[in-house]
């Protein structure tokens, strides 16, 4: 009797640098200079990145935090 396995994969939606650029208004090459300063967490799959909604908010989270701290100086 064989035995089958079952594997469940989460698939996430992954965003292109051009997409994410698209997204929030900036150049492509800005979005690459942050992924690399990680800066704006992402994932490098080969030569590209990929982004996902997790990513992307918590990059907007971090955003928001630094700006209230700037306010409040």
């Amino acid at each position: 009797m064989t035995s089958h396995r079952k594997v469940v994969i989460n698939m996430e939606t992954l965003y292109t640098v051009e997409e994410v650029a698209s997204k929030f208004g900036v150049h492509p090459e800005t979005v690459r200079r942050l992924a690399r300063d990680e800066t704006l967490p992402g994932k490098k799959i080969g030569k590209s990145w990929r982004f996902s909604d997790k990513d992307l908010q918590d990059f907007l989270d971090g955003a928001k935090v630094q700006n209230t701290n700037t306010l409040a100086q």
